[in-house]
């Protein structure tokens, strides 16, 4: 599957095919380990808007996924690049709404910069990348600039306490967005003040107040008669005289508030990553528990829901309902009870405790229908993001503080470019750094390698640390007889460093 278009350039077409004999020895030996994983390879995956929740969710998802694989990254690159494109492209919806404007899209947001925190971490995170998400003098929209708040008429009817049918889902999709946006924006200072970064966090925030305020609490008994729904308060959730009553559709969805934790808990992470930490109010806590405590009450110690035990209104009086509700939702596509114990010290002593991840309730195949529920996007939702990245599992993207460093010490009588070079920024990680070779200093470059190979001491004590700073790189025979100049490129994209040439009469072969 092809993402990039191609150029007419006539020393890209001779680089590309000196390069195209490098890469077919490669696939020959080792193609399954390269691709046959790639999600996005899949016919399922597209990098069209589909204006489609679920197809869209998935296709992030599937690029989430790939964004982690060093094997699969690079497309993953550059299909995120091509999908938040083409949703910025998107005109305006029937609400006079654009994409990253409408109803649960910080989903979409929260997802998109969890792949660019991934990609940042493997040295993927390209400037024509940040365009698109961050770069406020870029020519086109942003995914930060165009992003905020829905605050119309949800498609699900009207939200309230009252209504059975809250907008937890709304504010936490938008907390999740906006901590994650954050948190990029944080590892991004060459463009992004302190205040810049504050002003997002305080939008996440915001919103996570505002989704544990949406949280219907009803005195108990719950089904005596009473109104309003939501008739209780924090003092008798803590007197233990009220319970958290998940309300959404019409109905009581314990797995709706419980599952929103997920984002909950990611947005407290990405703001902590981005040096914004949330501050806690006193009635954060009773709710966060009570909303375990209410699926508890209707799951059994494995993880499955006990029968019809949830209310849905009848008139003046209750019906006794699935609690999985019409898209049958089960408590072991989360697993939060680490999250609840890290967070507010909550661990259940029996019962359910939120401990078992069932990864077999996601279809995550390449035959996988791109619009499926509980696919590629809820997994990275709740799984990788809600669960499996806390409390401090998130990706490394590393910050911007250093430029390269190194020399480029000539080419060898067989056109073998050798030299070093490091970015202090990743040396400690071991990041490996690009390096790019021009003889005319015209975009593409001529040849690319990588500094990844084993270095003296001495390289290493002026990186800071590390082993592998050198490079070796086969240049085509065209550049035979020019001066080549090489570019020790930064590991975030931010900055590129001529290297000095060290061999006599300039580098050439």
């Amino acid at each position: 599957m092809q993402f990039r278009k191609q150029t007419n350039n006539p020393k890209e077409t001779l680089v590309k095919s000196f390069f195209l004999a490098v890469a077919v020895t490669l696939a020959l030996c080792s193609a399954p380990a390269l691709h046959a994983t790639c999600a996005i390879q899949s016919s399922q995956f597209s990098t069209s808007y589909r204006d489609d929740v679920n197809g869209d969710l998935n296709d992030l998802g599937r690029i989430f996924e790939d964004a982690g694989d060093p094997a699969c990254a690079q497309e993953a690159m550059w299909a995120l690049e091509d999908k938040i494109h083409d949703m910025l492209a998107e005109p305006v919806d029937e609400d006079n709404k654009l994409v990253f404007e409408r109803w649960l899209d910080g989903y979409y947001v929260g997802l998109i910069y969890g792949a660019a925190f991934r990609l940042g971490e493997l040295g993927y995170a390209t400037k024509e990348l940040d365009y698109e998400l961050d770069y406020a003098f870029s020519s086109g929209p942003t995914v930060a600039g165009r992003f905020i708040h829905f605050t119309g008429t949800p498609a699900s009817g009207a939200c309230g306490l009252n209504t059975w049918n809250t907008c937890m889902d709304d504010h936490a999709g938008s907390a999740f967005g906006f901590a994650w946006m954050a948190a990029y924006k944080s590892r991004r200072l060459n463009h992004n003040s302190s205040y810049d970064i504050s002003v997002v966090a305080g939008e996440a925030s915001g919103h996570i107040n505002d989704a544990f305020d949406s949280v219907c609490i009803r005195k108990t008994p719950l089904t005596t008669s009473g109104t309003p729904v939501c008739n209780g308060t924090i003092t008798d959730l803590v007197n233990g005289t009220a319970q958290t009553l998940s309300v959404n559709g019409g109905r009581q969805l314990p797995h709706y508030g419980f599952g929103l934790m997920t984002s909950i808990f990611s947005a407290l992470q990405a703001l902590e990553i981005a040096g914004e930490p949330y501050s806690w109010r006193t009635q954060d806590e009773p709710i966060a528990e009570g909303l375990f405590n209410e699926i508890r009450l209707h799951t059994d110690q494995y993880g499955s829901f006990t029968g019809n035990t949830c209310l849905q209104p009848n008139g003046s009086s209750f019906n006794l309902v699935s609690c999985a509700g019409p898209d049958n939702y089960v408590p072991n596509l989360y697993n939060l009870g680490p999250a609840y114990t890290h967070y507010f010290s909550f661990t259940p002593s029996t019962g359910y405790k939120s401990i078992t991840f069932n990864s077999g309730l996601f279809s995550r195949t390449t035959s996988t229908a791109y619009n499926a529920h509980f696919s590629y996007g809820r997994y990275a939702a709740y799984w990788d993001m809600g669960a499996d990245w806390l409390p401090d599992n998130a990706p490394d993207f590393p910050g911007d503080s250093n430029d390269p460093i190194g020399y480029f010490e000539g080419i060898s009588s067989t056109g073998v470019a050798q030299g070093w070079t490091c970015d202090k920024d990743v040396v400690n990680r071991q990041g490996r750094i690009k390096v790019d070779f021009y003889i005319d200093g015209s975009f593409p470059p001529d040849a690319e390698g990588w500094a990844d190979a084993s270095s003296e001491t001495v390289i290493n004590n002026l990186c800071d640390g590390g082993y592998a700073h050198r490079f070796w790189v086969q240049l085509p025979t065209y550049t035979k007889g020019y001066n080549v100049t090489a570019y020790g490129l930064d590991f975030t994209w931010y900055g590129a460093t001529t290297l000095t040439c060290l061999q006599s009469g300039g580098c050439k072969w």
